[in-house]
């Protein structure tokens, strides 16, 4: 659930990135989550940045917040849903542009 981007991402994953509709093709879902405060955020938007060049389909969510437990809580209840979706292969592509729900702030924020 957790990682750091890493510098050399472009060069570690090229086999990946060069065949992004093989690399789409298994991918359930890509979500990355990182707060504007946290110190790794530019290696995350960075990453994010690199999957866009390559057509690699994934989701960017930046929010306010540093590397911590309350970021992580919210992180983690709008991701998990994510996994248990099943969707037929011609709707995957709609989970890269999909808003999260109303529901989904609500239990991140405990108001639920």
């Amino acid at each position: 659930f957790s990682g750091a981007a890493p510098a050399d991402a472009e060069t570690r994953f090229a086999s990946l990135l060069k065949d992004s509709k093989g690399t789409n093709e298994k991918l359930k879902t890509l979500w990355i989550g990182c707060g504007r405060q946290d110190s790794i955020f530019s290696r995350s938007q960075g990453l994010s940045d690199l999957l866009t060049k390559y057509q690699v389909k994934h989701v960017f969510h930046p929010t306010e917040g540093v590397h911590n437990y309350t970021v992580w809580r919210k992180y983690l209840a709008e991701y998990a849903p994510l996994l248990f979706r099943e969707r037929p292969a011609s709707m995957r592509s709609a989970l890269w542009a999909c808003k999260f729900p109303p529901e989904f702030s609500a239990v991140a924020q405990g108001t639920v």
